[in-house]
């Protein structure tokens, strides 16, 4: 009868931690910072598979409030060098994201690159497409 006990409860712990890990986050700011960018999709033409594929991507604050960044997230194999995150950018300031895509599979690809923020367009989303040979 100890046993069951153990089990489910085993079994309601893995629930929580499962639903706790799953669950998105949510940003709140109290004050919103206009961006531009110059480009929101980049083709990269074509490429090998295993090719190294780094792309930059700049942001403008054109406001007077701060702009921050406070995630950075796309595919597995997207990764981003450097960080711009939590780091304030100024009005009349620009920062790049670079991104280093490294394909795996043959083929046309597109990666959406989500950057979450404070900025007036709500998540800014970066696109990089090409083809892989």
């Amino acid at each position: 009868m100890k046993k069951k006990y153990v089990y489910i409860l085993v079994a309601l712990i893995v629930f929580i931690v499962f639903v706790a890990t799953n669950i998105k986050k949510e940003y709140t700011f109290n004050k919103y910072a206009k961006t531009t960018i110059d480009k929101k999709m980049i083709d990269f033409g074509t490429a090998k598979v295993g090719d190294t594929i780094m792309q930059v991507y700049h942001i403008n604050n054109v406001s007077k409030n701060l702009f921050v960044v406070t995630e950075v997230d796309s595919n597995d194999d997207v990764s981003f060098e450097g960080t711009i995150l939590n780091k304030p950018i100024f009005g009349g300031e620009t920062k790049s994201i670079v991104v280093q895509f490294v394909p795996e599979t043959k083929g046309r690809v597109l990666r959406v690159i989500e950057v979450i923020s404070n900025s007036t367009s709500g998540i800014i989303k970066l696109e990089l497409k090409g083809t892989i040979k």
